[in-house]
């Protein structure tokens, strides 16, 4: 089965192609299997046909983990201000340990706190001021017993973390929240 991923520049088509090498050249030229004319890589098409399988339900669970953890975030700031300033303005759900670099605590509850966008960009260049606030939001033993889970470069199970985050949330009133406008709108119940 032929690939029909390349742009001929010739045809003006998408087309199948093979690769070769010109004598004495160093570098590989993928040319059109219909006309023989260069082709180049259309931006924005996936390399395989189709997502490996199991991937595409894990991508949605691991979507819904995000979602219930931003809740669950925004659950500790009732009034909505930012747990650094304490101002009134657009929060964002900011990971104590980021989650790229510490996978097993992505959707931990303790790890996330309520931060408008100039604390979360301030915070993530100032590693101690950083390190002071988490302790003061969490407390020296949540913080130290979190960052001992960090070390930790295993990915948490997603379902658990569903599970743990539907209960947390079935236990606290609605919060407010930052529609796309930027209004504050109430989460529904």
């Amino acid at each position: 089965m032929l690939k029909i991923n390349r742009w001929c520049r010739r045809c003006r088509a998408a087309r199948s192609w093979s690769k070769i090498r010109p004598p004495g050249g160093k570098v590989s030229r993928r040319i059109c299997s219909v006309c023989g004319g260069i082709t180049t890589r259309i931006k924005g098409r996936r390399k395989r046909d189709v997502m490996p399988y199991g991937l595409f339900g894990y991508r949605e669970k691991v979507k819904v983990a995000d979602e219930l953890w931003r809740r669950w975030v925004y659950a500790k700031a009732p009034d909505g201000a930012c747990a650094v300033c304490h101002r009134v303005r657009g929060l964002q759900a900011m990971h104590i340990f980021s989650r790229g670099a510490h996978p097993a605590l992505r959707h931990d509850p303790d790890n996330g706190a309520p931060g408008c966008q100039g604390c979360h960009n301030r915070l993530g260049r100032a590693h101690e001021e950083h390190r002071d606030f988490c302790i003061r939001f969490l407390g020296p033993e949540r913080y130290e017993r979190l960052r001992l889970r960090s070390i930790s470069r295993a990915k948490g199970n997603v379902d658990l973390s569903i599970i743990e985050l539907t209960q947390l949330l079935s236990q606290v009133p609605p919060v407010w929240s930052q529609s796309s406008d930027g209004s504050a709108e109430r989460f529904p119940t």
